[in-house]
C-alpha cells in the first residue's frame, strides 16, 4: 500500500508576521530586524536573478541594421540613416521571451523635464532595471504638432532600449558607412564630451545627439569626421557662452 505524502507549503513572510504580532511575547524591535532582513535577503534575489537572465539575453541580440533614411538636405540628400523601433521591437521579441524578460515604457517628472523611462523586468521574482532621456518633441518644421510628439517618442523609445541592452547597429548603406572615415581623435572625443558637461541641462547628452544627427548626419561624439571637429567645438563653446551669459544675468 503506498503511501501519500502531503508536502505543506512554507509559510509567506507575511503569515510569519501575522502570527509572530498576535503573540505578546514576541520583541517587536527584533522582529523588525528580522523582516528588514529578509526584504534585503529578497531584494539580492531578484537582482541575481535579473542578472542571470540579462547575461542570458545578450549572446541573443543580433547586431542591428540602419535602414530608415533620417532628414535630409535641400537638395535631397539624405543626412543619416538609423534603425526604426518596430525593427528593434521585432529582433528583440522572442530573446526578451525566452529569457523570462519584460520590456515597457513610461514617463517620469524630474523638476521642470520629463523623462522617457524604459524598464526590463525579470518576471518570476520582479527586479528591474530602468533607463531614461530627457522627452521632447521633434523639432523638425516639416512635422505637424501630432507628428512631432509622436516623432519625439519613438526616437525616445529607441534610445532607452539602446541604453537597456546596450545595442549595436551596423549601417546598411555604403554612403553612410564612408561618412566615418577620418573620424576625430580620442583627445579631440575627450574634449567634445568635457564641453557638453559643462554645459550640463542646458545641452544634455540626448540634446547633442539630435544636433549631430541634424547638423551632421552622425549619432556619436566619436564618428565626428576631423574636418567638423572646429565647428562641433565652435558651437558647444557658442552654446556654453549663451549659459554663462544667461546666468550672470539671472544673478
Amino acid at each position: 500500500m503506498s503511501e501519500l505524502v502531503v508536502k505543506s507549503e512554507q509559510p509567506s513572510l507575511i503569515d510569519v508576521i501575522a502570527r509572530a504580532t498576535a503573540d505578546p511575547s514576541v520583541d517587536v524591535g527584533k522582529m523588525a530586524q528580522v523582516v528588514e532582513l529578509q526584504l534585503k535577503i529578497d531584494e539580492e534575489i531578484r537582482a541575481r536573478v535579473l542578472n542571470e537572465a540579462l547575461a542570458k539575453l545578450a549572446p541573443l541580440i543580433a547586431p542591428l541594421k540602419k535602414t530608415k533614411a533620417g532628414a535630409s538636405t535641400k537638395a535631397g540628400q539624405v543626412k543619416f540613416y538609423y534603425t526604426p523601433y518596430e525593427q528593434i521591437a521585432k529582433m528583440l521579441a522572442q530573446p526578451l521571451r525566452d529569457c523570462g524578460l519584460s520590456l515597457s515604457f513610461d514617463t517620469r517628472p524630474v523638476g521642470d523635464k520629463v523623462f522617457y523611462v524604459g524598464r526590463v523586468q525579470e518576471v518570476t521574482k520582479g527586479g528591474f532595471r530602468e533607463a531614461m532621456i530627457p522627452y521632447a518633441p521633434d523639432a523638425n518644421d516639416q512635422l505637424n504638432g501630432p507628428q512631432k510628439v509622436a516623432s519625439g517618442l519613438s526616437y525616445a523609445k529607441r534610445y532607452v532600449v539602446s541604453m537597456l541592452f546596450n545595442l549595436v547597429t551596423e549601417s546598411d548603406n555604403a554612403d553612410d558607412d564612408g561618412q566615418f572615415a577620418g573620424a576625430i581623435s580620442a583627445e579631440q572625443v575627450g574634449e567634445i564630451e568635457r564641453l557638453i558637461t559643462k554645459c550640463g541641462d542646458a545641452f544634455d547628452g540626448v540634446g547633442f545627439v539630435r544636433f549631430l544627427e541634424k547638423s551632421y548626419g552622425v549619432s556619436e561624439v566619436t564618428k565626428i569626421s576631423s574636418d567638423k571637429y572646429e565647428d562641433v567645438k565652435a558651437a558647444l563653446l557658442q552654446k556654453l557662452a549663451t549659459i554663462k551669459k544667461t546666468e550672470a544675468v539671472l544673478q
